[in-house]
């Protein structure tokens, strides 16, 4: 929801909102409390709705700078201080756009990993159905715990950023790795959208488009740095800009 929100966002005129337009935009972006949207004068109603937005970034972003797994879920995924953490998504096998190439390296990949000593593969299937045929075709990645498959619901941003590594035949969790500056590949071999191939050209997200590609992926340790230090603040600028724009347009209209 926020994400179209925020896409759109871009594309809006500060004359083509009215003050319904501004009420709603700032309710979408969680900048107000809904119930006190109508208390508020017209006046300054939308100045404090920004330093509300203010707020409500700077504690998100400190909180973001505190990610970490809870001790708890680390002993449930049988994680060591020491081991070198890959989380692995597989291919979408189900989906239309599925391309059988990406299970051929997703599995070159698991071999590799699951040979490699002191490396735990956290695995995501994406279903029921996946999981049990992954443990029936190939016993030999969950041997001795080396491939763990989260028995409940885990925090996925806390899962990227304890990471070493991740590898994906999907989007989202590439294009979130990359955001948080995890190292991170993609298996995925259909048709890529403007946001991997732009990742990609940053040099943020790997393409594995081969079986000599998957050899050359460095499965090692990763330095963990704060996440200001690798995370970009331009898109909360953008987005501070803008409220700032709508409401000086509010203000001025008024």
């Amino acid at each position: 929801r926020h994400g179209m929100t925020l896409h759109v966002l871009g594309h809006v005129k500060t004359n083509q909102l009215n003050t319904h337009d501004v009420s709603k935009l700032a309710r979408d972006l969680c900048l107000a409390d809904p119930g006190r949207a109508g208390k508020q004068k017209a006046s300054g109603g939308f100045l404090r709705i920004t330093q509300a937005a203010a707020r409500h970034f700077y504690r998100r972003g400190k909180r973001i700078n505190r990610l970490a797994l809870a001790k708890h879920h680390r002993l449930e995924l049988g994680l060591a201080p020491d081991d070198l953490v890959v989380t692995v998504r597989p291919p979408a096998t189900e989906a239309h756009y599925h391309n059988p190439e990406s299970e051929i390296l997703f599995a070159a990949f698991m071999d590799r990993a699951c040979r490699t000593p002191g490396v735990r593969v956290i695995l995501l299937p994406r279903n029921q159905r996946q999981r049990l045929a992954l443990e029936k075709e190939k016993p030999e990645w969950f041997r001795e715990n080396r491939t763990v498959v989260p028995q409940g619901a885990v925090d996925g941003m806390n899962l990227i950023w304890q990471s070493d590594l991740v590898v994906s035949g999907g989007g989202t969790m590439n294009r979130e790795a990359a955001a948080l500056g995890v190292p991170v590949f993609s298996l995925f071999r259909g048709n890529l959208g403007a946001v991997d191939r732009q990742l990609n050209l940053e040099g943020r997200l790997g393409l594995i488009t081969s079986l000599a590609d998957v050899d050359r992926i460095p499965v090692v340790k990763r330095q963990v740095k704060p996440v200001t230090e690798v995370t970009s603040r331009s898109t909360l600028m953008q987005i501070v800009d803008t409220i700032e724009e709508i409401a000086a347009f509010h203000l001025a209209s008024r």
